[in-house]
């Protein structure tokens, strides 16, 4: 009985992959995808990034997006 339920299964998962990646296949002239980068530091503190400390990171926090009221979850 177990030997039919994993086949069942191994059969399933073949199945359900084919189909995910015919849905993950880009389609021409669609609109093309954004790239998202998230930068996470546990301990850096708020004023630590200036213009003179960090020019390039500054400039990014500057341009994107920042959450100042995320917490960290242990």
């Amino acid at each position: 009985m177990k030997m039919k339920r994993f086949i069942f299964l191994i059969i399933l998962s073949l199945v359900v992959l084919g189909f995910g990646r015919e849905a993950a296949t880009p389609q021409p002239g669609g609109p093309t995808p954004r790239r998202v980068i998230i930068f996470v530091w546990d301990g850096l503190r708020a004023d630590d990034i200036t213009p003179e400390n960090m020019p390039n990171y500054f400039a990014l926090a500057r341009s994107g997006v920042v959450f100042s009221d995320h917490h960290a979850v242990y």
